[in-house]
């Protein structure tokens, strides 16, 4: 009786061991997965950058659209006014939608979805957005 209880306790043993080493690859395994994860993800550029990109004519209508979605995600939301004043760097969107409306590999569809998802995000300014797309179309020719 002792060798069968002594069989059983040490079958116990080797399966526990073998759920622990299962458990410790499969913890492993995730943490490399996340740490590839956070290697592949790009570096978040800046607004100066973004706007370079945005106004360099031999950009593809891929990276514009890329740019301009990076400007939405990143970088959409401007400060509050401050009274009747516009935020200090106010100016910057405004050569965004500028530079989008003249850019040579640009669409109707990017030009409308950046103005409507930079008024939705920043519903203080819609009068301004509005005035400066316009001003960027008549520029255009359109």
């Amino acid at each position: 009786m002792d060798i069968v209880f002594l069989l059983e306790v040490g079958f116990g043993l080797t399966v526990i061991l073998g759920l622990l080493i299962f458990l410790l690859v499969s913890i492993r395994n995730k943490r490399v997965q996340i740490n590839n994860e956070a290697e592949k993800k790009e570096p978040i550029l800046d607004l100066q950058s973004l706007q370079a990109i945005i106004e360099d004519e031999k950009t593809t209508s891929k990276e514009l659209k890329e740019a301009l979605d990076s400007v939405i995600k990143n970088y959409g939301v401007i400060d509050e006014k401050g009274g009747v004043k516009t935020y200090r760097h106010f100016d910057t969107y405004l050569e965004i939608i500028f530079s989008i409306c003249l850019h040579p590999n640009t669409n109707k569809d990017l030009i409308i979805n950046f103005e409507r998802e930079l008024r939705k995000l920043n519903p203080d300014y819609t009068t301004e957005i509005e005035g400066a797309l316009i001003k960027g179309l008549n520029s255009r020719g359109v």
